[in-house]
C-alpha cells in the first residue's frame, strides 16, 4: 500500500514549493518483492513504527523524520530529509532515492538539509489530512518540563503569538551560533525543531521550556567565545617572542614549534581550555629565549651544551603513548572500513571492487601517522651519549610537529569522525596523543 501511495505524496511534496512539511518513514531491509532494499513511505501525518516494514522480509531498522522542498530555483525539485532521533547518513539518503526510484518509477533527488535549510524547516507549517488531523507522534514525549520550584508554569494567554515572537527574536542569534560554532548547530536546531512541533500542537509550556534551554545554549557558548577570546589574545601577545625563537633556532626549537602548532590546532577546533594548558607550556620557554639580541648566540650556544636530554621514563611513555594511539586509530579505521562495505552491500548502483578501494583509502592515515616517530625514540632511548640523545629527541620532537601538522590540516582527517558510517575518534585520537608528546619532548 506504501508503494502505491510513495508517488502520488512525492509529487504533492514537490507541489508544496518548499512552504510544507511533510512526514516520511523509511524501513531499511530486503524486500518481499524482490526489488532491492527498502521500504519508503512519505504522507501529511506522522507514522507509526508499525505502519512501515510490511513490504520488508525483514526490517532492520526504521528512520522517520520530516521532509520538504528547497524555496529556491536551484533546489525547487530538491526533497530534503531530516530524521528524528536516529541520524540519517548520505549512504542511508542514497538508499531512500533508490527505493524510491524502483517503487515509484522515476529518479528524485534526495538530499540531506544544509544548517540553513534546517533552520528554514523548523519554521515550516505541518502538512495535515483531509480533515486537518495532524496524525500522532511516533515517539513517547518527554516527561513535563517544571521550572526550578517543581512548578509547571501556566501557559500565556496568546501562546501561538507569544512563541512565534520569542523564536523570531531568537533566530538571528542561532543562526550566528551555527556560524561561529558548528559543533553546537545539531544540538540547537534538534531542540527547535521539537519546540516548534510542540507549538503546533498547542503545547507552548513545554516549547517554552525547550526555547530556554536553547537561550541557555547561546549563553554558555558566549560564554565559552569570551574564554577563547582570552586565549587567543594570549597566544597573540606571544607573537613577536615566537618569532624571535624560531629565528634563533635556539635549542629548543623542534619543541617550541610543535607546541606553537598545537596551540593553533586547538583554537582552530575551539578547545580553548587545552589550548590554554599547552601556552602554559610554551610561554616559559620563550621567556626562557629572550636574551638582548648581542648576547643571543652567546646565550643558545651554553643552552644548547647545558640542557639535558629527557630521562629514559619520558621517552618510554612518549613510546607507549604514539603506539596506543597507534593501535586505536588502526582499529578504528578498520571499523570504519567495514561499515561502509556493510552500507554499499547488495546495492547494484555500486561497483564492489570501486567501493573496497576507495574504502582501503582510509588506511592512508596511518601511512601517514606512521612507526617512524617510535623509531625515533628507540634510538633516542638507545642512545649511549647525552649529546645523541638529545639529537634523536630532537628528531622526534619535529616529526610529532609534522604529524600535528597533518592531524590539523588534511581534509580526510577533518571529517573522518564525524563520517556518518561508524563512530570513531580517529583524529581525536591522533590529535590529543600528539598534543601530549609535544608537551614532553
Amino acid at each position: 500500500m506504501a508503494d502505491n501511495l510513495l508517488r502520488p505524496m512525492l509529487t504533492k511534496l514537490l507541489a508544496s514549493k518548499g512552504e510544507k512539511k511533510f512526514f516520511f518513514a523509511y524501513g531499511a531491509g530486503k524486500r518481499k518483492d524482490g526489488k532491492g532494499d527498502g521500504e519508503l513511505a512519505v504522507r501529511r501525518k506522522r507514522f507509526k513504527k508499525q505502519e512501515v516494514g510490511g513490504e520488508l522480509v525483514e526490517s532492520k531498522q526504521v528512520f522517520e523524520g520530516i521532509c520538504w522542498v528547497g524555496k529556491g530555483e536551484a533546489d525547487a525539485e530538491t526533497i530534503y530529509f531530516q530524521a528524528k532521533g536516529k541520524k540519517l547518513s548520505p549512504m542511508i539518503v542514497a538508499k531512500m532515492a533508490l527505493t524510491a526510484k524502483r517503487t515509484a518509477g522515476r529518479q528524485y533527488d534526495f538530499q540531506l538539509p544544509s544548517p540553513d535549510e534546517e533552520a528554514r524547516a523548523g519554521n515550516l507549517e505541518d502538512q495535515t489530512d483531509a480533515n486537518g488531523a495532524p496524525g500522532e507522534e511516533l515517539d513517547v514525549p518527554e516527561p513535563l518540563i517544571v521550572d526550578a520550584a517543581g512548578v509547571v508554569p501556566p501557559p500565556p494567554p496568546d501562546g501561538a503569538v507569544a512563541f512565534k515572537a520569542r523564536l523570531q527574536a531568537l533566530m538571528p542569534r542561532v543562526l550566528e551560533a551555527r556560524k561561529s560554532n558548528p559543533a553546537i548547530a545539531g544540538d540547537l536546531q534538534r531542540r527547535l525543531t521539537e519546540a516548534t512541533a510542540l507549538a503546533g500542537q498547542k503545547d507552548f509550556v513545554q516549547a517554552g521550556a525547550l526555547l530556554n534551554r536553547v537561550e541557555q545554549l547561546l549563553e554558555d557558548m558566549t560564554a565559552a567565545a569570551s574564554s577563547g577570546a582570552a586565549v587567543v589574545q594570549r597566544f597573540n601577545a606571544l607573537t613577536s617572542s615566537l618569532k624571535a625563537a624560531l629565528a634563533a633556532k635556539g635549542p629548543d626549537l623542534a619543541r617550541i614549534q610543535a607546541l606553537a602548532a598545537a596551540v593553533g590546532g586547538l583554537l582552530k577546533n575551539k578547545d580553548y581550555a587545552q589550548a590554554s594548558k599547552v601556552l602554559d607550556e610554551l610561554a616559559p620557554l620563550l621567556a626562557a629565549g629572550a636574551t638582548p639580541e648581542d648576547d643571543a648566540q652567546p646565550a643558545l650556544a651554553e643552552a644548547e651544551a647545558d640542557r639535558a636530554p629527557v630521562s629514559n621514563v619520558v621517552l618510554t611513555q612518549a613510546r607507549l603513548a604514539w603506539d596506543a594511539a597507534r593501535t586505536k586509530i588502526q582499529v578504528d579505521l578498520q571499523k570504519l572500513e567495514q561499515a561502509i562495505l556493510d552500507a554499499a552491500a547488495g546495492q547494484s548502483e555500486y561497483d564492489p571492487d570501486a567501493v573496497a578501494i576507495g574504502a582501503r583509502r582510509l588506511h592512508g592515515i596511518l601511512d601517514e601517522l606512521d612507526a617512524r616517530l617510535i623509531d625515533k625514540l628507540d634510538e633516542a632511548l638507545n642512545a649511549q651519549v647525552p649529546d645523541e640523545r638529545q639529537r634523536r629527541q630532537q628528531e622526534a620532537a619535529r616529526l610529532v610537529k609534522r604529524h600535528l601538522g597533518f592531524v590539523n590540516g588534511d581534509p580526510l582527517m577533518a571529517l573522518v569522525d564525524d563520517n556518518g558510517f561508524a563512530p570513531v575518534a580517529v583524529r581525536k585520537t591522533a590529535a590529543t596523543a600528539l598534543t601530549t608528546l609535544a608537551s614532553k619532548l
